[in-house]
């Protein structure tokens, strides 16, 4: 049986996984922080890390429109600005589609053999 274990913590710091152990990692209206912050890289080199080949990163985030609920308009990414900073960590576009009225979500698939992982 598959069972959902959800971990707190700072995935730019490393999580207490060990590599190729996770199906599937969900970032929720995190990304464009991370980007602020210089994060990025690392929490998607983590990720890279922790999920088992062909495993899914779920990255949602608020879309690139200008209003309440969110960030600021100038920090947020737009879905193809998500994609553009995703993809080069050794993931590829499998989907992406429309959470509600104010988010996107974008299923990234990680790629089996990458010799840059970690």
């Amino acid at each position: 049986a598959k069972t959902v274990t959800p971990l707190m913590g700072d995935i730019t710091e490393g999580v207490l996984l060990n590599d190729e152990e996770a199906d599937i990692v969900l970032m929720a209206n995190i990304l464009h922080g991370l980007v602020v912050a210089e994060g990025a890289e690392p929490a998607l080199r983590e990720a890279n890390r922790i999920l088992k080949p062909h495993g899914l990163l779920v990255v949602v985030d608020f879309k690139k429109i200008s209003g309440p609920p969110g960030p600021r308009y100038s920090i947020r990414l737009s879905l193809k600005e998500a994609e553009a900073i995703v993809s080069p960590h050794g993931f590829e576009t499998k989907e992406h589609f429309e959470v509600g009225p104010y988010h996107y979500a974008i299923v990234f698939r990680r790629k089996a053999a990458d010799p840059k992982r970690f």
